[in-house]
C-alpha cells in the first residue's frame, strides 16, 4: 500500500474539529471546514476526503500513527430513542467552547451509566463514506436512482444491479468485494438507503444561502441498526460519565435486509484473456512511492483510478450475502484484468475529486474498509474443509483459534493469478492460532479452480502491528510467482525454521485443487507437530 500525503497540509497535522460544510453557488463541490493543529493556511478539505475525516486523525504523518482516545465497545437496541443535540451541549469540560460546537450529535445512554455524544458526520462516515464517490453522492439528490438500475427476484432471493454508463462509481471499487457489499447494502436495504438519502434531503431543507455560498451543518436520519455493536475512540469524562466520540473503528452485527445473491453488471466489465503476442492495454498506475493528493484540483475523466487504502473502518453484517460480477465481454490484455495497475516509482500527484474532462491529474479514490469487513461468511464457505482442519486442531490438539480473516489477493502488473478462472477474486484465508504458549498463523489459498496445488503454509506469528506488512509482501509474491510460496521471503521474515509448508491430504487427480473431507485427522496431526518445530 503506497503512503499518501495531502498537498498543502504540513507534516504531522491533527484534525482537531470538523465544522460546517459549504460550497459555492456556482460549483457542485462541497468542502468541509476543519480546525487543524498546528494552525496553517489551509483550513478546509473537500468532501471527497470524507473517508479519512475524523477527529484526532493524523495527516501527513512522519512516524507510525498512534490512535488516540479512550477505547469503548458497546451495543445498542436500536437508534429510535437517540436524541439530537449540538456538541456545545456536551457536559465534558471544554465542549461548550469548541470550534465545532454548533455541529450536531446523536446522544444516547449505554451500559455502565454512560452517555455517548456521537457526531452525526462521524456516524455517516463510518456507515457510508467508504470512498469519495459515496461521500459526494450523499449530497446529490436522486443520484442513486440516476446511476443504478435495480431488478429484484423474490422467488430466487436475488437482485441484479445494473451500473449505468453515466455512473461515477469506479470499476476498481466494483472489482473489490468489500466495496461491492457496502454499495449493495446502501442500494438494496430500505433503511440504509433511506438514511443515506436523508443526508441530501437534510441539506436541501436545512442548508442556508450566505452570500455566494451554500452552507450547512451536517445532519441526517440514522438507520435503525437493531442490535448493532460499536467499537469507538473518544474523550471520556469520569465525573459526568460522558463519552464524546472521535472515531468509530468498527460496527458489527449490522442487519442487511437484502437478497442473498446480488449480481452487478457494468458495460465495461470484461473477462481478461491473455494474448499470444505483445499488446497494450490501458491500465492504472500503481505507485511504488508516495501519492500526493491535490485537494484543490479535479482529475481527468479519461484516467483510470488508483485506489488509496486507508483501512480505518470495519463494518460487519449479521446475515451473509454474496455479490458477484456478471461478465459478458472479453478483452485481450497482456496484463490480465483491466485495472491491475502498472508500477511507477517516485511521488505521484493525484486527485480524489470527481473526474472531469480537460484536467491533467490522474484520478484516485479512497477505500477505508479493513480487509476483515464482511468476510466471515467467505471463510466458512470458500474454506469449509480448511475450517474443519482448524476445528480438529482445537478439539484434539489443544489449540485455540484467536482470529480468522479472508483477504483477496492483490492485482499485480502482468499477472492474473489474483483471479479465479471465473474472474472472481482469489482469496487467502488466515487463521491465528495458539497452542501450548506457541502462536502461529496458518495460510490457505483458494485453488478451487484447480489452478495449482498449493500446500498450507504455517508461519511463526509476528507482532500484530507488523503482520499487515508481512501479509502484503507474502500475497504480492504469491501472485508474482504464479501461486508458489515465496520461501526466500518467508525465511527473511521468520527465519530458516520459522515457516513450513504442509501438504494437503492426497486427492484424486481429477479433483486437483479441491480438498476432500478424508484424511482431516492426519492432516491436523501433521500441522500440530509442526507448530512446535517453528519455535
Amino acid at each position: 500500500m503506497p503512503s499518501y500525503q495531502l498537498r498543502g497540509i504540513v507534516p504531522d497535522t491533527r484534525i482537531q474539529a470538523i465544522g460546517q460544510l459549504f460550497k459555492s453557488m456556482q460549483d457542485s463541490t462541497w468542502t468541509v471546514s476543519i480546525q487543524f493543529r498546528p494552525t496553517q493556511n489551509k483550513r478546509t478539505l473537500t468532501l471527497s476526503q470524507g473517508p479519512i475525516l475524523y477527529r484526532k486523525s493524523l495527516l501527513n504523518s512522519t512516524t507510525e500513527q498512534k490512535q488516540g482516545g479512550w477505547e469503548q465497545d458497546f451495543s445498542i437496541e436500536d437508534t429510535s430513542d437517540w436524541e439530537e443535540r449540538q456538541i456545545k451541549d456536551c457536559p465534558i469540560m471544554g465542549c461548550r467552547n469548541r470550534w465545532d460546537g454548533d455541529q450536531f450529535c446523536f446522544v444516547f445512554p449505554i451500559e455502565g451509566q454512560k452517555t455517548v455524544y456521537l457526531p452525526e458526520f462521524e456516524l455517516a462516515r463510518a456507515l457510508f463514506f467508504h470512498d469519495g464517490y459515496l461521500a459526494r453522492t450523499s449530497l446529490t439528490s436522486n443520484a442513486l436512482n440516476l446511476e443504478f438500475d435495480i431488478q429484484t427476484d423474490e422467488d430466487s432471493n436475488s437482485a441484479l444491479v445494473n451500473v449505468l454508463p453515466s455512473s461515477g462509481y469506479t470499476l476498481r471499487h466494483l472489482n473489490d468485494p468489500r466495496s461491492r457489499e457496502t454499495l449493495a447494502w446502501i442500494l438494496l436495504d430500505h433503511d440504509a438507503r433511506t438514511a443515506f438519502e436523508s443526508i441530501g434531503n437534510a441539506q436541501l431543507l436545512q442548508g442556508r444561502n450566505r452570500g455566494t455560498n451554500r452552507v450547512w451543518d451536517f445532519r441526517f436520519s440514522p438507520p435503525p441498526l437493531p442490535g448493532a455493536s460499536f467499537g469507538v475512540r473518544g474523550q471520556f469524562d469520569k465525573q459526568t460519565g460522558t463519552l464524546f466520540v472521535y472515531k468509530i473503528d468498527k460496527i458489527q452485527n449490522v442487519q442487511a435486509n437484502v437478497p442473498t445473491n446480488i449480481i452487478f453488471e457494468h458495460p465495461d466489465f470484461k473477462h481478461p484473456v491473455r494474448p499470444d503476442g505483445p499488446g497494450e492495454s490501458p491500465i492504472p498506475i500503481r505507485p511504488q512511492g508516495s501519492l500526493e493528493i491535490d485537494d484543490d484540483t479535479s482529475p481527468n475523466v479519461n484516467t483510470l483510478t488508483t485506489i488509496i487504502n486507508s483501512a480505518n473502518m470495519s463494518i460487519d453484517f449479521s446475515n451473509p450475502f454474496t455479490t458477484t460480477k456478471r461478465t459478458s465481454k472479453t478483452k485481450i490484455t497482456p496484463y490480465g484484468k483491466p485495472g491491475e495497475g502498472r508500477p511507477v516509482n517516485g511521488n505521484f500527484i493525484v486527485s480524489t475529486d470527481e473526474a472531469v474532462a480537460g484536467e491533467e491529474l490522474a484520478s484516485a479514490d479512497w477505500n477505508n474498509l479493513n480487509d476483515d469487513s464482511h468476510n466471515g461468511h467467505l471463510f466458512d464457505n470458500k474454506f469449509s474443509v480448511f475450517m474443519r482442519l482448524i476445528q480438529t486442531l482445537t478439539q484434539r490438539h489443544g489449540c485455540r483459534l484467536l482470529g480468522k480473516n479472508v483477504y483477496p489477493l492483490p492485482p499485480i502488473a502482468r499477472c492474473t493469478k489474483h483471479l479465479l478462472a471465473n474472474g472472481d477474486p482469489r482469496c487467502i484465508a488466515v487463521a491465528y492460532i495458539s497452542a501450548h504458549n506457541y502462536f502461529v498463523r496458518l495460510l490457505e489459498v483458494d485453488t478451487s479452480d484447480a489452478a495449482t496445488s498449493l500446500s498450507t503454509q504455517l508461519v511463526r506469528a509476528s507482532h500484530p502491528t507488523r503482520w499487515p506488512r508481512d501479509l502484503e509482501q507474502i500475497t504480492s509474491q504469491l501472485v508474482k510467482r504464479s501461486l508458489s510460496w515465496p520461501t526466500d521471503l518467508l525465511k527473511s521474515l521468520y527465519g530458516r525454521d520459522g515457516h513450513q509448508g504442509i501438504p494437503h491430504p492426497q486427492t484424486p487427480s481429477n479433483n486437483k485443487g479441491i480438498l476432500t473431507a478424508e484424511s482431516i485427522s492426519s492432516w491436523a496431526e501433521r500441522v500440530a507437530g509442526w507448530i512446535k518445530r517453528v519455535y
